[in-house]
């Protein structure tokens, strides 16, 4: 018996949902509608060199890292690793501007801030 065979089936028209409206005009939640330009202006000269060397570097071995992890995984060498791959820079960014007093409670994608927190 398939569904267009039950009874009742011939009398069932489904009604479209209704059309969704935003409860409140979104206008002011969203960004400016200029963009915001950080590269090529004077905020830029202001940053250290090596600050820049060591973030690249914590991006690179993020994304190496996983990269590994994942291999691994499909291996069958490691059980689990939720990849957090194109989310690298917030989770580094966020670990590194911890002070040494502040503490870090790693979750489900955050294996990278704890490996750039060290």
């Amino acid at each position: 018996m398939t569904v267009q065979e039950l009874p009742g089936a011939a009398a069932y028209r489904p009604t479209p949902p209704p059309a969704w409206k935003p409860i409140t005009d979104p206008a002011p939640l969203l960004p400016d509608p200029e963009p915001y330009r950080v590269l090529g202006t004077d905020a830029v000269a202001d940053v250290d060199p090596e600050l820049l060397l060591r973030l690249h570097g914590e991006l690179v071995r993020g994304r190496r890292y996983n990269a590994q992890a994942t291999a691994l995984t499909k291996q069958g060498r490691l059980a689990v690793y939720p990849s957090s791959t194109g989310q690298e820079a917030c989770e580094i960014a966020a670990a590194l501007v911890l002070e040494e007093r502040d503490w870090l409670f790693p979750s489900y994608r955050d294996t990278l801030a704890a490996v750039a927190r060290g």
